[in-house]
């Protein structure tokens, strides 16, 4: 679970975060960061989770044990899918990164993940220069 003291972080996206870096640590390591609309937030969240309902039906027979999933705080959504969805995504014109290379940014944090001898570590920078680690195998 991801802890922090920092009086900045609401709940929700306390909670946000929280999932982010279980995902990261399942080895959900692509991502794209999209930002909904100022208007009619929940109807554009309900298409973000059909088109992403769609990509996993289509790709169920040659994707069989890649997953995509999606989170939604506010305004900011986030796609993070494991890397065998890459040129899925790319076709489907979303900027794909890779939280290997790149790091995530949201509510002033960057969730990042660094290679290790028998795994991945998962960090979390935060605002005051303090960095959470998380080890994941």
């Amino acid at each position: 679970m991801f802890h922090t003291t920092e009086p900045a972080l609401s709940p929700s996206n306390r909670a946000f975060l929280d999932q982010v870096v279980g995902l990261a640590s399942k080895g959900y390591f692509s991502y794209s960061v999209i930002f909904g609309p100022d208007v009619d937030m929940p109807a554009y969240e309900s298409e973000l989770k059909n088109w992403v309902e769609e990509i996993k039906r289509i790709t169920a027979t040659t994707h069989p044990v890649e997953d995509l999933r999606y989170l939604c705080v506010g305004r900011f959504c986030l796609l993070m899918a494991t890397p065998g969805l890459n040129d899925v995504l790319a076709h489907s014109r979303v900027r794909v990164e890779d939280i290997r290379k790149t790091p995530i940014p949201c509510f002033g944090y960057k969730i990042s993940c660094k290679k290790l001898a028998d795994g991945y570590s998962v960090l979390v920078d935060g605002m005051s220069g303090k960095r959470l680690d998380f080890l994941c195998r």
